[in-house]
């Protein structure tokens, strides 16, 4: 009896003195537990689609897009644009830098001389250069033109993202986004019955290219409570066989057309908005570039909606 407690005392000694080894791993291990968990966040890469991934922040950015080098300057990232198209023009500031071509015609050598971390541009480019920059690791960044406010924000986000990271460039473009949804909110007029509506359009060429109802232009002009007299058309094009139906009360005209342009054609000079000199001619490249510009055009456009009719004469 005595022997087998001894035996037994003995055994329970070996086992307790076999667990210290493991209760001291576990003790002095306190990251053991925490190290299946995710790790932080981080601002790269970034992926965009299923073609681009852009692995660290680009300080070497080239712009073929005069629309898309005028976001990099009002979203404030210039610092990271070493080069633009031969068409960007807007701010002064991109004389200075060096030009690196057309989408349909990129100066690839010197892209990859560069080297350019980053190309962005609003047109495809050719497969050719495009894979002549992909084997150097250059991404190519294509933000399209868009019809829709809300792919204008994401449009916004994209490029935000792309100079910044997942992090600081959500940050970054919700804080452009806001400030434009603000503006945006301030001109955007009640709204009201379409027969009590004044009756608009946004006329780019007097042959009757004016923004239709599928363009982000006529988006605007719904959100600032006018009827757009050419909503239900497409593609910019108003009917010709419906030009005698065109009577517009308010005519907002790229800058590009005169008041003599809009009297020497038959389908506007009969017009209630010409007879009533309520024309506004507008920056018509601040809005097609689709940047903070072009807020600035619709709240002109918005405010001139109030204007009584006999002090419009002066804004044409």
């Amino acid at each position: 009896m005595t022997v087998s407690i001894q035996t037994r005392f003995f055994a329970l000694v070996c086992i307790l003195v076999l667990m210290l080894p493991l209760a001291g791993c576990k003790s002095n291990s306190p990251d053991h537990a925490s190290s299946s968990e995710p790790a932080p966040p981080a601002e790269f890469p970034v992926n965009i689609g299923d073609a681009v991934r852009i692995q660290k922040r680009p300080e070497k950015v080239v712009s073929l897009s005069p629309a898309l080098t005028e976001w990099v300057y009002d979203f404030g990232l210039d610092s990271q644009l070493s080069g633009v198209s031969d068409y960007c023009d807007y701010p002064a500031d991109v004389k200075a830098l060096a030009s690196f071509g057309t989408p349909t015609q990129p100066k690839v050598k010197e892209l990859l001389a560069l080297p350019a971390d980053l190309v962005i541009t609003s047109a495809p480019l050719a497969e050719s250069d495009l894979i002549a920059l992909q084997q150097r690791n250059i991404e190519v960044l294509v933000i399209s033109h868009t019809n829709s406010i809300d792919q204008l924000w994401d449009n916004y986000l994209t490029l935000c993202r792309a100079f910044l990271g997942e992090l600081s460039g959500p940050v970054k473009a919700n804080e452009i986004i806001g400030e434009q949804k603000a503006a945006l909110n301030a001109f955007v007029a009640d709204s009201l019955p379409d027969d009590q509506k004044l009756t608009a359009i946004y006329l780019r060429i007097t042959n009757l290219t004016m923004a239709t109802g599928d363009t982000l232009e006529g988006a605007f002009l719904q959100q600032m409570g006018v009827q757009n007299a050419a909503a239900p058309y497409e593609n910019w094009n108003y009917p010709e066989d419906k030009a005698v139906e065109l009577e517009p009360d308010i005519i907002f005209a790229d800058n590009h057309i005169t008041m003599d342009n809009l009297t020497a054609t038959s389908i506007y000079k009969t017009t209630t908005a010409v007879k009533n000199k309520r024309v506004l001619f507008v920056d018509g490249t601040a809005i097609e570039r689709q940047g903070p510009r072009m807020f600035a055009e619709f709240k002109r456009m918005s405010e001139f909606l109030i204007v009584p009719a006999e002090e419009s004469a002066s804004a044409a």
